[in-house]
């Protein structure tokens, strides 16, 4: 978990819809609850625009993407 961006869901608006999964699949998985699991909270910024498409591609827009303060290697 380095990454500069954070995940946040609503679990509320979460349908289970798969459309995160399908986008990002390192970061998301749909679980048997039919809710989103996200695999890396904090994914490396190389996996920004799956990121930011799963979140864009969520028909009840369940997911927010906010960035985090950087670390230095």
């Amino acid at each position: 978990m380095s990454g500069s961006l954070r995940i946040v869901v609503d679990r509320d608006l979460c349908e289970g819809n798969g459309r995160c999964e399908q986008a990002a699949p390192a970061v998301f998985r749909v679980g048997d609850d039919d809710q989103v699991e996200v695999l890396d909270p904090a994914p490396a910024e190389a996996l920004r625009d799956a990121v930011e498409a799963a979140a864009h591609l969520c028909p009840r827009q369940a997911l927010r993407i906010v960035d985090a303060p950087g670390h230095p290697d």
